[in-house]
């Protein structure tokens, strides 16, 4: 579809997500549409004008905005996370002081409630309210368009009723983001320089020597009116990171692309077809590997590596890099082993495990985040006899079989003959009765004998009571008629007594 220009300077296209096939918006230039700010928070959606906002971490109820100017205000009900005001029907101009109330439940304790605003130069205070508790926990001049109530002190618990009060001025049209963004190394010193930006009051520098730089008092370095800035008093080799944003009357920019820059070292980038190791010596506290440095490092910069990154060459600890410091490291929910990594993982496959389990402590098998059905591991297979037991009750963590012994019944509660078929467990002995019957119809499932009594012999199919493991000569009573005829000629295998009277049988 064609673009249209909504304002001057202001395009918006209209384009299919090959992804998913749904129409998106996108708004381009300046003027009074942000676009991007909820992204930020993975809240993507329309990129609203004029004045809104999105959260997150909230089952959202409600909002109310409020313009104090003109003292008009709108009630919005959103069906999703974000929402416009003005599209709810208030007026609002540039500079106005505008409120907004939000309203809802808190999702999760662990997610935290956060959010964004819209059309707002920079929030001037935030209220988080636990309506639930009644504490409340207020910020004053949060630098930015970002807001979040962990920040400013609140906890919440799950289904805990929250507000959140935003005041803020209604933004005019903010500059659009600086572009192009560059940083040439000197002895001590950065040269910046990005691409100039029309009717502006100044830009502003930030720097910081972490990755996750964000614009804020403490990390400005510059305010300055050319679009080129040269950094002094730095320390040669260690890495710095820069972003830029431009500002006029009504409010700064969004920052631009970060750019790192490691002082006093040569631009590599007009190095070609020399190995690294020429010049460079490998320090001793790298991690041992077989690969040349241009495998994992760039010529024109020794951080970021480059990736996907090929681990087959390493033969070194994971946590050498995987320390949450130059790499990411072991998941919070990951399961308690005081073991190095390669136990486990592969430095080829982190998801394709060789486990060994003797070193797991104080983990239950189901409980552990492995054995749960969550996860990419084996589970209790669908055949399993029926049990409220642990796994761990019945097996061991080194090996699935065999079994703990002895083994403990009690909490099993289906038929013996899942497990004693004569292949998982031990079956039926070959000298056993013939019989149709479940073996819990005669054996308890805590011990194999003694039998349940009263005994039920009405399955019993076995043509012989004497000489089957079961009664013998020695259970004749005193006083039985003499005879050779099997029990069954005169009893019947349900009762014993209601014999055929003594001298009728044969002798």
């Amino acid at each position: 579809m064609p673009a249209t220009e909504l304002h001057p300077g202001v395009l918006l296209v209209f384009a299919t997500d090959n992804n998913t096939g749904d129409l998106k918006m996108i708004v381009e230039g300046q003027g009074y549409f942000v676009l991007g700010i909820a992204c930020l928070l993975g809240i993507c959606g329309i990129a609203y004008g004029a004045t809104g906002g999105s959260v997150d971490g909230l089952d959202l109820g409600s909002v109310k905005c409020n313009n104090r100017e003109n003292d008009q205000s709108v009630r919005l009900y959103p069906q999703r996370a974000d929402w416009d005001c003005e599209a709810g029907g208030m007026q609002v101009g540039p500079g106005d002081p505008i409120t907004q109330r939000i309203r809802g439940k808190a999702l999760d304790s662990n997610m935290g409630i956060h959010g964004a605003v819209v059309g707002i130069t920079k929030i001037k205070a935030l209220r988080c309210k636990n309506r639930t508790t009644g504490i409340t926990s207020s910020q004053r001049f949060v630098d930015g368009v970002t807001w979040s109530c962990s920040d400013a002190g609140l906890r919440v618990f799950e289904g805990n009723r929250v507000e959140v009060v935003i005041v803020g001025y209604a933004q005019g049209p903010v500059p659009p983001v600086p572009s192009g963004l560059s940083a040439k190394a000197g002895l001590g010193q950065a040269l910046l320089s990005w691409n100039a930006i029309p009717d502006i009051d100044h830009y502003n520098v930030y720097l910081s020597t972490e990755p996750s730089l964000k614009p804020s008092q403490e990390t400005r370095q510059a305010i300055v009116m050319a679009n080129n800035y040269t950094a002094t008093g730095l320390i040669n080799g260690v890495n710095y990171y820069f972003v830029v944003t431009a500002e006029n009357a009504y409010g700064e920019s969004n920052p631009s692309l970060a750019v790192s820059v490691i002082p006093g070292y040569t631009d590599h980038s007009t190095v070609s077809g020399q190995p690294c190791a020429n010049c460079h010596d490998q320090p001793p506290t790298h991690p041992v590997t077989t690969s040349v440095c241009e495998a994992c490092h760039d010529v024109a910069a020794w951080i970021p590596l480059l990736l996907p990154m090929d681990h087959s060459q390493t033969t070194d600890i994971c946590v050498h890099c995987h320390n949450n410091d130059i790499a990411i490291g072991k998941s919070p929910i990951h399961v308690a082993s005081s073991e190095q990594c390669e136990l486990c993982h592969s430095t080829i496959s982190f998801a394709a495990l060789i486990f060994d389990h003797a070193n797991v402590a104080g983990q239950a098998c189901a409980q552990s985040g492995c054995h749960d059905g969550a996860s990419a591991v084996t589970v209790k297979p669908l055949t399993h006899p029926m049990t409220t037991d642990y796994c761990e009750a019945c097996h061991y963590t080194g090996a699935w079989l065999p079994l703990v012994f002895p083994f403990d019944h009690s909490q099993t509660y289906d038929t013996c003959l899942i497990c004693h078929n004569g292949t998982t467990a031990t079956g039926k002995p070959i000298t056993h009765p013939l019989t149709t019957e479940q073996c819990e119809s005669c054996h308890t499932q805590v011990l194999w004998l003694p039998l349940i009594i009263p005994f039920n012999h009405s399955e019993v199919i076995e043509p012989s009571c004497l000489g089957q493991g079961c009664h013998n000569q020695s259970d004749t009573p005193v006083g039985h008629c003499p005879t050779t005829e099997d029990c069954s000629t005169c009893h019947t295998p349900t009762i014993w007594i209601n014999a055929q009277p003594c001298g009728l049988a044969t002798f």
